[in-house]
């Protein structure tokens, strides 16, 4: 599927969920992955990928992180971003998931 608009799509067959556990809970980190690339010469959108990660759902393991609001520095090639703490150990706990799907 395409976006006329932003100029890229979706390139088929590579659009993926992933999920993984966090303070003991099943699926209380969930995304999905898409890989896209340009439709048009004059798109400023490169091949790559979209990742969506959902927010907070109602259970136990979420309520934990939202309290965790502290900011950090964590953002790797991103000089002075900061991320609230909580989130930041879910993405911790993730990443590896997320990066095997990018591969």
């Amino acid at each position: 599927s395409e976006c006329t608009g932003a100029q890229f799509k979706v390139t088929p067959g590579f659009v993926r969920t992933i999920d993984h556990s966090d303070l003991g809970i099943a699926d209380s980190i969930f995304g999905i992955i898409a890989k896209i690339e340009p439709t048009s010469e004059k798109s400023v959108i490169e091949s790559g990928a979209i990742i969506s990660i959902r927010g907070s759902v109602d259970n136990d393991g979420d309520s934990i992180r939202d309290k965790e609001t502290t900011l950090e520095d964590g953002l790797e090639g991103c000089k002075g971003c900061q991320v609230h703490q909580g989130y930041h150990e879910s993405y911790k706990k993730f990443e590896a998931t997320l990066q095997m799907q990018l591969e």
